[in-house]
């Protein structure tokens, strides 16, 4: 699968599931990018291993998958800018 499906699918993952912020596994299904991405390899049938995540975290402009763990997180982050992060990509 091509990384731009996987970013759509990510992308389909945050709307219908939710975008958050912060700490991990708040238990209410919201993802934040990076869990996003790990859910779009999982659903593509691809093992979401921490080679194919980072890889996706630099075809997105991201060093790695904690820096857009980082840039999630950053206070002021908006919804709207995580999914335009996206279709840049998709």
């Amino acid at each position: 699968m091509k990384p731009q499906q996987i970013y759509q699918k990510a992308k389909s993952a945050l709307l219908e599931r939710g975008w958050r912020q912060g700490a991990r596994a708040c238990g209410d299904g919201r993802l934040c990018l990076a869990e996003a991405l790990v859910a779009a390899l999982d659903e593509a049938g691809q093992l979401p291993d921490g080679v194919a995540l980072k890889t996706l975290a630099r075809h997105i402009g991201f060093r790695d998958a904690g820096e857009a763990v980082d840039w999630n997180d950053k206070p002021g982050r908006t919804f709207s800018e995580v999914l335009e992060r996206l279709d840049a990509w998709a």
